[in-house]
């Protein structure tokens, strides 16, 4: 007897058709998150920081970043638990960092007293919007009960990013292994300040004391 044989090409177009579903599926599937650094945003903080001599400092504050005015204005309370601010004075009042057309400010708004700093010539501009890219993603951290992305951002030293899973707001910034910054995600906003805000004060007109931080980074060679 002749013996038929169905034909194979209804079988090889479910073959297609599989490799197909799975090459659109998979890359989706494994694909990593992004980091988000958004243009405009502001957010309170508590910051610990550790200076070399191991001795731990605690901050309270607020960070408000303006990429599109290319200008940043960060609040800190004690203003003297902060690098460049405690050393420049050892006074408890708070302190804020303003930078603003590529100078950096510290202000002490409760003594109207000012100095600048250093400019973004020099490392103190503002952060770029852009600093996150290229980052390496490093997987889920619960951080107080919320699950988190984690990205690690080489630099000077290891700065792990930490943002919420679902990318909506920022958790923590770890510039290992000195500055550990947790963001108040429930008073994170997108809403960007009047340009009043920035605005620098008519006293800050001088630069800041010879023998402090500033000095050091303005003059640093490398």
């Amino acid at each position: 007897d002749d013996v038929t044989f169905k034909p194979r090409k209804h079988r090889h177009m479910k073959f297609l058709i599989l490799f197909v579903l799975l090459s659109i599926a998979l890359p989706a599937a494994t694909a990593e998150p992004h980091p988000k650094w958004r243009d405009v945003w502001s957010a309170p903080f508590h910051e610990v920081t550790t200076s070399i001599f191991g001795k731990t400092h605690e901050n309270d504050g607020y960070y408000y970043y303006d990429a599109l005015r290319n200008t940043t204005r960060i609040e800190r309370s004690p203003g003297s638990n902060d690098r460049y601010c405690g050393s420049v004075s050892s006074d408890d009042d708070p302190c804020t960092h303003l930078v603003r057309n590529g100078v950096r400010y510290l202000i002490w708004p409760t003594q109207n007293k000012c100095c600048l700093c250093c400019d973004a010539e020099h490392g103190c501009g503002i952060v770029s919007p852009t600093w996150l890219d290229g980052a390496q993603y490093l997987g889920v951290e619960d951080v107080d009960g919320v699950p988190c992305d984690t990205w690690d951002q080489k630099g000077l030293q290891d700065n792990i990013w930490y943002q919420t899973v679902d990318g909506a707001f920022p958790v923590k910034l770890d510039q290992k292994p000195n500055d550990l910054m947790v963001f108040d995600v429930k008073k994170f906003s997108e809403e960007p300040k009047p340009e009043e805000f920035f605005s620098v004060p008519e006293y800050c007109t001088d630069w800041c004391p010879l023998l402090t931080v500033c000095t050091i980074v303005q003059h640093n060679p490398f």
